[in-house]
């Protein structure tokens, strides 16, 4: 269970952070914050009550979040990373670095944190299947299909067709299992986060709600 709740952490742990640095702490402490939470969560009992097959982790790791910052701030503790451990290894430069690169929102940071979570899991999906192309010898494919996941219209095929010498017939098909891949693998990825598999269709909804244009 503990590796299981380890890779989740590393797929919402960028999520979190921003969430920390909405919250008015700067880039120190919120790399404080961040790893002495998870540090708290996967060495104490807080880890006996992530299931991760209950209900929604996110929500889970939010209100956890959020119990572990008030309970610093009402003991007026210094934030240190567990006492010098690292739990895991996180890219805190490039975590600022992203952070830097957010536009400015009216949001709530709790809906910040949704939005986080939903572009993260795409790219965690994203990047599992470029692996698997990768792996099959077939990149040159990703590359060039993967910017068209999600435009309808399909594009310039001809070009691409062109660029990979293809027949467009032959893009046409080797998108449509692009997509299959993806979304199968965003399902797969929201399937490890709950209990109930008739959920993923909700979730997956979540998701797209989370950053719809209207809530970004």
């Amino acid at each position: 269970m503990r590796k299981a709740l380890e890779e989740l952490c590393q797929m919402y742990w960028y999520p979190l952070y921003v969430f920390v640095r909405r919250q008015g702490f700067d880039a120190g402490e919120a790399e404080d914050v961040t790893q002495g939470f998870f540090t708290q969560m996967l060495a104490g009992a807080m880890l006996e009550k992530a299931d991760a097959r209950r209900g929604r982790f996110r929500s889970f790791l939010l209100a956890s979040l959020t119990h572990y910052i008030a309970n610093e701030r009402r003991q007026q503790s210094a934030l240190k990373r567990g006492g010098g451990s690292t739990v895991l290894s996180l890219n805190y430069d490039d975590a600022e670095r992203r952070f830097n690169l957010e536009p400015s929102t009216t949001q709530e940071p709790h809906q910040i944190f949704e939005a986080q979570w939903a572009l993260e899991l795409l790219r965690i999906s994203l990047a599992a299947v470029r692996d698997q192309y990768a792996a099959q010898g077939k990149l040159a494919i990703f590359d060039a299909l993967s910017p068209k996941l999600t435009d309808s219209s399909e594009g310039p095929l001809a070009e691409v067709a062109e660029l990979l010498n293809m027949q467009v017939g032959a893009i046409k098909v080797a998108l449509l299992r692009l997509r299959e891949r993806y979304g199968q693998q965003i399902r797969l990825q929201i399937a490890r986060t709950l209990d109930d598999p008739a959920n993923v269709d909700e979730e997956i909804r979540e998701l797209f709600r989370a950053i719809s244009p209207n809530r970004l």
